[in-house]
């Protein structure tokens, strides 16, 4: 079972600014020493890519670490890539796109290297799209 939230962010500047805000009133903070408002900058964004193989920029609570955020970074793994597919669904009187089980299966296989804790998801994943299938019949 994955502890954190991963979530595949609208990169466009003012999108970033409100979840930054989010971010900021949920006293979640970059990971990493590096400033969250990089994330506004495309350009620091593809050198985040390029200089350290960054996927994601992560986002966490210190005091309380299973409060944990990643922004996806990758162009395969971009808003509007992931969001091909995503069922929407209500949370609160917001609507939001989740992604379907085999978008997420593939994301999760894409992985290199796979880490015992992605083995897991990918099994646990497979499991309920299987569970989904059945279901159909």
């Amino acid at each position: 079972m994955t502890l954190d939230i991963d979530l595949a962010l609208d990169m466009e500047p003012a999108n970033v600014e409100k979840f930054l805000q989010v971010m900021h009133k949920l006293r979640l903070q970059p990971r990493v020493p590096v400033p969250a408002r990089d994330l506004m900058s495309r350009e620091a964004v593809r050198r985040m890519i390029a200089e350290k193989g960054a996927m994601v920029f992560s986002f966490v609570d210190f005091a309380r670490p299973l409060r944990h955020v990643d922004i996806f970074l990758q162009d395969n793994l971009s808003f509007e890539e992931l969001s091909t597919g995503a069922r929407k669904i209500v949370i609160e009187h917001r609507a939001i796109k989740i992604m379907g089980i085999g978008k997420l299966l593939e994301t999760k296989r894409a992985i290199t290297p796979l880490r015992d804790k992605d083995l897991i998801d990918i099994k646990q994943l497979e499991k309920l799209q299987g569970q989904s299938e059945k279901s159909k019949e």
